[in-house]
């Protein structure tokens, strides 16, 4: 009996409003974020800080552990020149096996999405997993805070964390959604506002060659 062949997905979705496409490489960033700054607000308002809050978060987008993945950030409210949070959307291994490894990492208080460098780990506090399921698919929701080691005695602060990871049936690949945020007032669940993201999912299904 020949196993029925793995599907290869192609994926859309929709963002809510206040989230805003960021340049995927440095060279496109400071064209991209004088367009976005052009676009939210006014002559005079606080376009220099928006600017300032853009780039560094394209630059976060843009690391080694986050390169080539597409990114959102979260402007709600323009004129504080913040930029509240940061959305990455990828593919990861959907093959057989691939969820319950996924689950086992999350459960056991690893960072299954994103490994830290070796010899400078972040501490993940309260991490929670949940198991659900949507129409696409079986999802894992994991829900932690994040804190990144000192460097020179001084530390980030901490950040709030959601990732969604979606596995689709008989699919080669499956999608990992992520929200950060140093603005744990944000949002009321974040979870739940990850999750409602990802059930908007659309999907193209290939055979794999």
């Amino acid at each position: 009996m020949t196993a029925p062949a793995a599907l290869l997905l192609t994926f859309e979705f929709e963002v809510p409003a206040g989230w805003h496409k960021l340049p995927v490489d440095a060279a496109s960033t400071p064209a991209a974020i004088e367009a976005i700054v052009e676009r939210l607000t006014q002559p005079g308002e606080t376009r220099e800080q928006l600017a300032r809050a853009l780039a560094a978060v394209s630059a976060q987008a843009q690391s080694p552990r986050r390169r080539n993945r597409p990114h959102w950030g979260y402007v709600p409210d323009p004129s504080t020149g913040r930029v509240e949070a940061l959305l990455s959307v990828g593919d990861i291994p959907g093959d057989a096996g691939a969820y319950d490894r996924y689950l086992d990492l999350a459960r056991v208080d690893l960072d299954a999405a994103e490994p830290a460098e070796q010899g400078n780990p972040a501490e993940l506090i309260n991490r929670t997993t949940t198991e659900s399921r949507l129409p696409a698919g079986k999802v894992v929701a994991i829900h932690d805070f994040v804190i990144q080691p000192t460097v020179g005695g001084v530390g980030d602060p901490a950040v709030e964390r959601a990732i969604v990871a979606l596995f689709p049936e008989r699919a080669a690949r499956a999608v990992e959604c992520s929200i950060v945020t140093q603005n744990m007032a944000q949002f009321d669940d974040l979870t739940q506002y990850l999750v409602d993201i990802v059930a908007t999912l659309r999907e193209t299904r290939v055979k794999a060659s």
